[in-house]
């Protein structure tokens, strides 16, 4: 009995000096965005003073761009809001497009819908022009809209 209670003693002190191994595991995530997007646009646009009945003779531009951070071109829409302050006007008053020196009524109309503007990217900035028109009998007041540019879409 001593002979197993010496072996059973000489196994307990052996087994705490070798290391038990167990196995262990941890979770991980991670986000693969599929590109960088981020639109910049400047400057913001300035029609003037403009008198009812009124349809801007030049282009008011802009340029849009995404800056070198982002890692692939993408297409970019534009979309509007009506027209605030004032009476109000609608969103389609204002005319768009990547060509300048357009006539008004051969631009596209802006809408709140998206329509495709291109694809932009790091190294493509695009200008995009706008002309407004006035209707006629329009109150007289300042009258601010909001143009989005919206990609990676």
């Amino acid at each position: 009995m001593r002979k197993i209670l010496t072996a059973l003693v000489a196994l307990v002190s052996l087994l705490s000096t070798v290391p038990i191994v167990m196995p262990a595991t941890i979770t991980a995530s991670v986000i693969v965005p599929s590109g960088i997007c981020d639109i910049a646009v400047s400057p913001n646009l300035n029609f003037d003073s403009m008198v009812p009945g009124a349809t801007s003779a030049s282009d008011v531009s802009t340029v849009v761009s995404m800056p070198t951070g982002n890692q692939e071109s993408a297409p970019v829409s534009i979309s509007g809001a009506a027209w605030t302050g004032g009476t109000g006007m609608a969103v389609s008053q204002t005319h768009w497009s990547l060509t300048s020196l357009q006539a008004y009524g051969s631009m596209s109309e802006l809408g709140t819908g998206l329509a495709s503007a291109g694809t932009f990217g790091p190294t493509s900035p695009e200008t995009v022009y706008f002309k407004l028109s006035i209707p006629a009998g329009q109150a007289a007041a300042t009258y601010t809209q909001t143009i989005t540019f919206t990609g990676c879409q």
